[in-house]
């Protein structure tokens, strides 16, 4: 690692005087379209800075591996979004760092196995099927919202052997109000106390205690049934520290907390996108079918289907390049660094932004079309390095990317066997870029039988 105590030369290129602080306003109110125009302007690596704030956005693979891989020691996620995400995650893994975060990494890490995927695939077939049971042919759903609880019984029946058979209205909800208030609160420079009897922090408090009573009657249920089985909830139960000690009920509600809600809520919105896509293309639609008529006829797929299912893994890949959940990775460095040729000041917020640089077309023939067959055969593995990085990168690489896939593929395959989804014109879809990379109105669509 190369860091720097003299800092000498200037700055990446960026605006400067009223310009930055217009830049820093405008990434506030539209970070995606701030951040695409940034990098138009000024290049690979953008600087914005107001006094000793300085902001840093990566457009560049060679960046990314250098904040994610080379001096992923010294990234921290930034304080000032920890902080209102540390409200409902407590220390988990999304939050946690140093030794704690590799004890507890290592504790979760197995029941993300690929030994495991053939088990997740039945549960998650069948959370797909008892779902769109309930669905009535020609009516129209937000599908945002329907993927929301299709994720949410698959994530707790499979990890947690639990079943949330009530409320999955009032935690989709739930979920949606903790992103919006805690992505404006690490948006805003006054950190005002949580003590403060402001509305958006009564919201916020209501909508914790409704996941901490979801979180701790799925760990009861654990205990009750004495740790059975293999699953994550029975790894945290029965895991024990370097030190010889068992979890702490806080520790266990934490992680449960944590894979609950990053487990479903980022795959749901990854799964609404990719049918969001598939819907405007009937090329696709009609090659998928085709694919899936010859491999599996009218039965359900296995995880053992998938290898002989390219397409549907192409379509994946690229709603996932086009669509990002982790549209952006923020760090904070720790201490004096140098970023390609800069130097960078402790305390500096750095952006990579894998929705600019998955959208480059230095790497992406026509970037911002969807087209499948860009993954076909090998190519994934002949992109440069950190060019298509839907799960992040480095130690920090999304744990439950497996699962995270295997949903995706499952729910393609499941509802295209039985459903043509039809995007509803008049309504609009708009990107909400918040913790993750949601649809601000939803995704509204007619379910058509094929």
């Amino acid at each position: 690692m190369t860091t720097s105590t003299t800092f000498q030369g200037s700055n990446p290129p960026g605006p400067t005087g009223l310009a930055s602080i217009a830049a820093l306003h405008q990434l506030r109110q539209n970070p995606i379209r701030t951040m695409s125009a940034l990098a138009r302007t000024y290049g690979d690596m953008v600087h914005i800075g107001l006094g000793h704030y300085r902001v840093y956005l990566l457009n560049h693979p060679d960046l990314l591996h250098e904040m994610l891989v080379r001096q992923a020691d010294i990234m921290h996620k930034p304080r000032s979004l920890s902080r209102p995400i540390a409200e409902f995650l407590g220390n988990g893994l999304l939050v946690s760092h140093g030794d704690y975060w590799q004890q507890q990494r290592r504790i979760i890490q197995p029941a993300f196995h690929h030994r495991y995927l053939a088990h997740y695939s039945r549960v998650m077939v069948g959370c797909i099927l008892q779902h769109i049971d309930t669905w009535q042919p020609g009516s129209v759903y937000d599908v945002d919202h329907e993927f929301m609880k299709i994720t949410l019984r698959m994530v707790t029946r499979a990890l947690f052997d639990s079943e949330i058979t009530e409320n999955g209205d009032d935690i989709a909800e739930a979920v949606k109000i903790l992103q919006r208030i805690s992505y404006g609160q690490g948006q805003d420079p006054l950190e005002i106390p949580t003590w403060v009897p402001l509305p958006q922090h009564r919201s916020k408090q209501q909508a914790i205690r409704l996941l901490d009573d979801v979180v701790m009657r799925i760990i009861r249920a654990g205990r009750a049934n004495q740790a059975d089985g293999d699953h994550l909830l029975a790894m945290l139960l029965t895991a024990i520290t370097e030190e010889g000690v068992p979890l702490t009920d806080a520790q266990i509600r934490d992680e449960v907390m944590t894979v609950l809600l990053a487990g479903h809520e980022s795959t749901a919105n990854a799964i609404g996108w990719m049918w969001y896509l598939v819907a405007q293309h009937q090329d696709v639609a009609a090659q998928l079918r085709g694919e899936l008529e010859q491999v599996l006829g009218s039965r359900p797929p296995t995880a053992d289907d998938l290898r002989m299912l390219p397409y549907t893994a192409m379509i994946v890949k690229e709603a996932l390049r086009l669509f990002p959940p982790a549209w952006a990775l923020p760090r904070e460095t720790i201490q004096d660094t140098q970023i390609g040729g800069y130097a960078v000041r402790k305390g500096s917020l750095l952006f990579g932004v894998p929705f600019t640089i998955q959208r480059d077309p230095r790497y992406f023939d026509h970037p911002d079309e969807f087209r499948p067959e860009r993954f076909a055969g090998n190519a994934e593995r002949l992109l440069p390095r950190h060019v298509y990085l839907p799960f992040g990168s480095g130690p920090r690489f999304c744990i439950g990317n497996s699962f995270a896939l295997l949903a995706m593929q499952l729910s393609l395959a499941v509802i295209h066997q039985r459903y043509h989804l039809e995007l509803v014109s008049d309504h609009p879809v708009e990107l909400d870029p918040l913790l993750t990379l949601r649809p601000r109105h939803g995704i509204h669509m007619r379910v058509c039988p094929v």
